[in-house]
C-alpha cells in the first residue's frame, strides 16, 4: 500500500482524514497531461468529466493490472495515439493535504460524443506495461549462458523504450542459452526470466516504472493497514456488504515441484503443509492431497520459491468481496488486516484487485483472500 506519512504529517493524522474522524472528508481527483515520454504538458482536471470515471487493478493480470476509464472534453490538445494522462488523489486536512499517484495511462482510439456544442471522448486507459505487449521482436530473441537475469530483463524494457525500471538486483546468472521465437512479446519473454529466479511478474506502480522484486509470500509479509468494522470503519455494510466464500476440500496439502533442465540435471522438492491450524493440511484433512507441478527454474533455491509460491496461492481460497469509500492508497498486491464482525473474519488479507471511482463519495470494491498458514 501506499506510504500515509508525507508533506509532515503522521500515519495516524491521515489516517484520521481518510477515516473522517473529525468530519466529511475532503478528497479531491486532478489529472495531469503527459507527453509520450511523460513529461508534464499541462493540468486538464478542468476537462475531464468528474464522477465519470475509475481505475481498476488486478494483481492476477497475467499481462496489463492497471487500467481506467476517464471521459475527457476535447479541446484539440490532446494527441491521443501518443500522450498520456497520470491521476492523482489529493486528500485534505485540518491544514494542507496529501497526494497520491494513482497511475500513467495511455490512451485507446477513444469514442467521440457531443453534448450540446462541447465534444466528448470515452477514453479506456491501461498503464505502459502495453509497450511490452505491443512491441515485438523482428527475430528469434537469445538470451546467452552466463547473462545475469535481471540485466537480462532490464535489456529487454531498454529495447522497447522504457527507462523508468526499479527491479531487484541479483547475482544469479543463465546456466546455458535460452531463446524464444519472433511473436514471443516482450513482457512474455521478461516474466519467463523472472520466473525462473523466484520473482514477480513486472508490474507498473503509480509513478509508471516497471517493478518486480524477489516473490514473498503473504505469510511472511507485514500487514500494510487494517479495515475494521467499528466505529471508526470505512467499509460499506446494507445491501453493499461483504460476502464470503470458502471451501478447502479439494485443496492440496502436498507440492512436489519437478525440474529437468537440457543437461539431464533433475532437481526435485517436496513441500508439505502440515500446520495444524491450517484448515486444509494433512493434520486437518486427516489425509494426503498431492499437487505435481513442472517447474522451470535455475537453481534449488529459485526451485523451492517457485513451489511455496504455488503453495500459497492454492492454499488461500476463502475470499472476500468488500465495499469501502475511496481509498486511494492502495497499490499492487497489498497485504493487510481485515476484521468483519457480522461476517465473523479476522485475519490477514491479500487484495487481489480492486476497482475504484474517481469520486470522492465513491463505492470501492475489492475483493481479497485470506492468508492461511502452511
Amino acid at each position: 500500500m501506499l506510504p500515509l506519512a508525507q508533506s509532515g504529517y503522521t500515519d495516524a493524522q491521515v489516517k484520521a482524514a481518510l477515516h473522517a474522524i473529525q468530519g466529511n472528508r475532503r478528497l479531491y481527483f486532478r489529472y495531469a497531461h503527459l507527453t509520450k515520454d511523460e513529461q508534464y504538458i499541462r493540468d486538464i482536471t478542468n476537462l475531464v468529466q468528474a464522477n465519470q470515471g475509475s481505475i481498476t487493478m488486478d494483481s492476477t493480470a497475467d499481462q496489463i493490472k492497471r487500467s481506467a476509464t476517464l471521459t475527457i472534453k476535447d479541446d484539440g490538445g490532446i494527441n491521443w495515439p501518443q500522450d498520456r494522462i497520470q491521476v492523482f488523489a489529493r486528500l485534505y486536512l485540518p491544514v494542507g493535504y496529501v497526494e497520491w499517484a494513482q497511475g500513467i495511462f495511455l490512451l485507446s482510439s477513444p469514442t467521440t460524443k457531443y453534448q450540446g456544442l462541447n465534444r466528448y471522448r470515452d477514453v479506456q486507459a491501461y498503464d505502459p506495461m502495453q509497450q511490452l505487449t505491443d512491441w515485438g521482436f523482428d527475430a528469434r530473441y537469445v538470451v546467452n549462458e552466463g547473462d545475469n537475469y535481471v540485466e537480462a530483463v532490464k535489456s529487454i524494457l531498454a529495447g522497447a523504450g522504457i527507462t523508468k525500471i526499479n527491479i531487484d538486483p541479483t547475482d544469479k546468472t543463465l546456466p546455458t542459452w535460452l531463446d524464444w521465437p519472433p511473436d514471443t512479446s516482450r513482457l512474455d519473454v521478461a516474466n519467463q526470466l523472472l520466473k525462473l529466479i523466484n520473482y514477480q511478474t513486472l508490474h507498473v506502480d503509480e509513478n509508471g516504472y516497471f517493478t518486480s522484486h524477489p516473490y514473498q509470500t503473504p505469510q511472511v509479509r507485514a500487514e500494510e493497514y487494517s479495515y475494521v468494522t467499528d466505529g471508526q470503519s470505512v467499509i460499506f455494510g446494507g445491501s453493499n456488504g461483504a460476502t464470503s466464500t470458502e471451501d478447502y476440500f479439494s485443496v492440496p496439502n502436498t507440492w512436489i515441484g519437478v525440474v529437468s533442465e537440457a543437461s539431464d540435471l533433475y532437481l526435485t522438492y517436496t513441500y508439505t503443509n502440515s500446520d495444524p491450524n491450517s484448515p486444509s493440511s494433512t493434520v486437518s484433512k486427516g489425509r494426503v492431497v498431492t499437487k505435481y507441478i513442472d517447474v522451470q527454474a535455475t537453481d534449488l533455491d529459485s526451485l523451492q520459491g517457485i513451489v511455496e509460491q504455488q503453495a500459497s496461492q492454492d492454499t488461500m481460497i476463502h475470499q472476500v468481496n468488500f465495499s469501502t469509500a475511496v481509498m486511494p492508497i492502495h497499490s499492487y498486491d497489498d497485504v493487510y488486516h481485515f476484521t468483519h464482525n457480522p461476517l465473523g473474519i479476522d485475519g490477514k488479507f491479500e487484495e487481489q484487485s480492486w476497482t475504484m471511482p474517481l469520486q470522492a463519495g465513491g463505492m470501492m470494491q475489492h475483493v481479497a483472500n485470506e492468508v492461511v498458514s502452511i
